[in-house]
């Protein structure tokens, strides 16, 4: 019997997959963070109010010949002056 494979199962634990697109020659899988809070990077308090977030694409290697794609949307980080 052959194990069920599923494109949500390579995403690590700490993102949600919120869709997952296919086609002949592209796989495109969009998933954002599963924290709700973030700390601070100098002083390591946390968070639960998000002031922006971006959108960041990144690509893989080919999955049984096609092109990987990996849409996440994250949080603003810290801009210090």
């Amino acid at each position: 019997m052959r194990a069920q494979f599923r494109f949500s199962d390579l995403i690590p634990a700490e993102f949600i997959v919120e869709t997952i697109r296919e086609d002949a020659t592209v796989i495109v899988v969009c998933a954002h963070a599963a924290s709700r809070g973030s700390s601070c990077p100098l002083c390591g308090t946390v968070s639960l109010r998000v002031h922006s977030r971006y959108h960041r694409t990144m690509a893989d290697l080919p999955c049984s010949g096609r092109q990987i794609e990996l849409h996440l949307t994250v949080r603003a980080g810290f801009k210090s002056s």
